[in-house]
Order: structure tokens, then sequence, then C-alpha cells
């Protein structure tokens, strides 16, 4: 990749990075409001009517874009019971192709949300039933947080594979014994 494709490639992930937590974080910041306004108004017996479906619904973008922040900070759970017996080559393959699977998956999960909820069915009448609030937007979120969670697997690939070149890569000469 050239220096100007790898830097436009940088900005557009810095960018995405810095619109994803803000979404994130606005959804737990609705997440918070509205559980302990609810909280405090049935301390007070007057319970608030559908406050649950908000949750819910707040839950969906959250875990979706949620998921998408973990993979770009590399914090999933991992289990390395034969991982860590593996040689640096091995374990470097086990993450390309885990990262291959990561962005198949999200992808296909995503291109389902979308084409299912937005390109095939404009119309979408389905809303909650207390407060009626229409579930087309956030099965658009629920699919963009999938399409951003692929993408950003996909091009972490790219890390990698400079991660397997280095690790085998013929010492230089300061690097020679």
């Amino acid at each position: 990749m050239t220096h100007e494709a790898t830097s436009w490639l940088v900005l557009v992930g810095q960018i995405a990075d810095r619109v994803i937590k803000a979404i994130a974080a606005i959804a737990v910041l609705a997440l918070m409001l509205v559980t302990m306004y609810s909280v405090v108004m049935r301390w007070f017996g007057h319970p608030v009517m559908g406050a649950n479906e908000i949750v819910q619904h707040t839950m969906v973008v959250l875990i979706a874009f949620g998921l998408c922040i973990t993979q770009m900070s590399r914090s999933h759970i991992a289990v390395d019971l034969l991982y860590e017996r593996l040689g640096q080559r091995a374990r470097q393959v086990c993450d390309v192709l885990a990262h291959l699977l990561i962005g198949a998956v999200a992808l296909t999960v995503a291109w389902v949300f979308i084409e299912a909820n937005v390109l095939s069915d404009t119309s979408d009448t389905t809303a909650t039933g207390l407060l009626n609030i229409p579930a087309l937007p956030f099965k658009i979120a629920l699919g963009l947080g999938f399409a951003a969670w692929g993408c950003f697997a996909l091009v972490q690939i790219a890390g990698l594979r400079g991660e397997l070149d280095d690790a085998h890569a013929l010492p230089t000469e300061e690097g020679a014994l």
C-alpha cells in the first residue's frame, strides 16, 4: 500500500473510531438517565411507562457499536489453552484466520439486517407495543454496528500481516549475531 493510501485509511479509521465511541457513549448516557429516572419515579410511586422498551432498544445500539469498539481495541475475551502453546508464526496465522472469520460473520449479519430492513422493505411499520417507537432506526443501527465491526476486523488483518512479515524477515546487520 502506498503511503498516501495508508494515511487516508488511518484518517478514516480515526474518524470512525471517534464516531463509534461517541454513539456508544450517548447510548450509555441514555441508558443511565432512563434507568435512574425510572428508579426514582418508581420510588415515589409513579413508575415510568415504557422505560423497559427504551432501555432494550438503546441496548441494541450499545451492543452493536460496543462489539466494534472491542474489536478496535483488541480486547475480546480469549481462552488461550492451546494458543499459548503454539509458535509465534502459528499464533499469527490463527489471528489472521480469526479476523477473517469475525469479518465474514459480522459483515454477513450486517448485510442481512440492512438488506432485510432497508433495501427490501422501506415501509417497515414495526413499532414497540407501549410507546410505539419505530424499530427501523434500531435495526439500521444494528446493521451499521455489525458492518463497522466486520470492516475493522478485516482492516486489522493488514497490521497482522505486517507482524507476520516482520517475524520472518531476515535479520539486519545490527541484529545479526
